[in-house]
């Protein structure tokens, strides 16, 4: 097959105000854009970020990046080729202006071309006029960083995000990164950072919400071979599936039932959980299950007190009440087959997420957009799915919701694809769609909602493989 080449060319000479806002809808043409004026920021050296998008996927444009970099030294005219993409098909170019130092990105301004089209041989030049920057009003995400870049958890690749107790709390696998407190300007951020290695041996692979040893709700470590507590150290936390063999947890998730809490998780090959009751405050006496019963997805747990557990898995999505734990925990395992309960999407099912309006929303996150539906207590499941406008033809993989029980926070709610990440803001007419250019950190890993008590902000924080971002929200007062 014949390979076109696209032209983009950066010529540097128009103002820009350093800003932490984005644009989008930029039409195709020639790249034009004049930097001159950031300059004299003294702000560190600029490059020009480039992706290529096809089919809302990144095409991969280099062996261990999805975009190419070029530094612009004395902001001069910069002219980057992408050669070899494959003619026949329809593409997009995202750009962004980024500041890279001591540690940390910082995304100043980016674009998004109109879609094009190439034919074998062709030289497709794109621009993007600079008026198109200042077309929308709307926020880039920015660095969690130290204004002097350390500490800093940009430049490392996180595995996941969690708010817990007012906390965010991040980790690389090596280590669990706690930040205390932050100043939420990105002008002049700061940040107070704890980290704390992860326990000998053993690798953290995602930070949940789950118990402690005393059967209260408290952050977790999902680590190679258990789930583990964190009390504020690491020293003395007993694992809680101490009652169980060796597993790779991937993430783990509980919820009120009974006298108790359940605590569920997945892994590889399928998922397992357990009842633990106040009563019975040993993870010793706790009867775990661990089920190999093919990948899953994605699941949620209730936060209502029924114990539900939704699971997304290639065979079809399913619900068991907390009751099956309960059963188990003081009796011999029941048949899980009277328990289980199918549901299903306009579309196979990838990834869900709970909302609490007034009881419960399931959100689910298809092949095929995103979908809300009331639950039910009855053999139904679920009510008839409606799809979260502007999210249809696009593969929906995470979903981070704004959930604390009983507490009825706006439904603010996050719906990530393999190329835009779309928000739904409450208060907004349509919902809020984010190229992955657009200051959002690398390849992304976790999405987790921040509270900050007794103000009307609130901030969805990201993990990715360059760090950590979040973007600001106002509830109207």
């Amino acid at each position: 097959m014949k390979k076109a080449i696209i032209f983009i060319v950066l010529a540097l000479s128009v103002v820009l105000l350093v800003s932490c806002y984005w644009v989008s809808g930029l039409n195709s043409g020639s790249v034009r854009l004049d930097l001159s004026a950031l300059a004299s920021k003294g702000l560190g050296d600029r490059y020009a970020r480039i992706w290529l998008v096809t089919n809302d996927k990144i095409y991969p444009l280099a062996q261990d990046e999805e975009y190419v970099q070029k530094l612009i030294p004395g902001w001069e005219e910069v002219s980057v080729t992408l050669e070899d993409i494959p003619a026949g098909q329809s593409y997009r170019v995202w750009l962004a202006i980024v500041d890279q130092e001591a540690g940390r990105f910082f995304t100043y301004v980016w674009g998004e071309s109109g879609s094009f089209e190439i034919s074998p041989g062709d030289e497709v030049l794109v621009t993007f006029t600079t008026t198109k920057l200042y077309d929308s009003q709307n926020k880039i995400f920015c660095p969690i960083a130290d204004s002097d870049g350390d500490p800093t958890l940009m430049n490392k690749s996180l595995k996941d995000v969690e708010v817990f107790s007012g906390i965010v709390h991040a980790t690389d696998g090596a280590k669990l990164y706690e930040i205390s407190s932050f100043n939420w300007d990105p002008w002049s951020p700061s940040l107070t950072l704890n980290s704390i290695d992860a326990p000998g041996g053993q690798v953290i692979n995602s930070v949940s919400t789950g118990i402690n040893d005393f059967v209260s709700s408290a952050l977790v470590l999902d680590t190679n071979t258990d789930i583990i507590p964190y009390n504020g150290d690491l020293g003395y936390n007993p694992t809680i599936t101490a009652n169980m063999s060796s597993v790779s947890i991937l993430d783990s998730a509980s919820g009120d039932y009974g006298g108790g809490k359940v605590v569920l998780f997945r892994k590889t090959d399928g998922w397992g959980g357990t009842y633990a009751d106040f009563d019975f405050a040993n993870p010793t006496e706790w009867k775990w299950l661990n089920r190999s019963s093919g990948k899953v997805f994605d699941f949620v747990v209730s936060q209502d007190g029924s114990g539900f557990a939704y699971f997304a898995a290639p065979t079809g999505a399913f619900r068991f009440s907390g009751d099956y734990l309960y059963t188990t925990f003081f009796e011999a395992p029941p048949n899980l087959d009277d328990y289980i309960e199918g549901f299903e999407a306009p579309a196979p099912i990838l990834s869900l997420g709970l909302i609490n309006p007034d009881g419960e929303v399931l959100l689910m996150g298809t092949e095929d957009g995103a979908y809300e539906v009331w639950t039910t207590s009855g053999p139904e499941v679920i009510g008839t799915p409606s799809l979260v406008d502007g999210t249809q033809g696009y593969r929906i993989l995470k979903i981070a919701t704004l959930y604390d029980w009983p507490n009825f926070f706006p439904t603010y709610a996050a719906f990530l694809s393999d190329a835009y990440l779309f928000v739904r803001d409450p208060f907004a007419a349509d919902i809020l769609m984010f190229p992955l250019c657009a200051g959002l950190p690398g390849r992304i890993t976790g999405m987790a909602w921040y509270h900050l008590a007794g103000t009307p902000d609130y901030y969805l924080v990201v993990a990715g493989s360059e760090g950590l971002a979040y973007i600001k929200f106002v509830e109207p007062v």
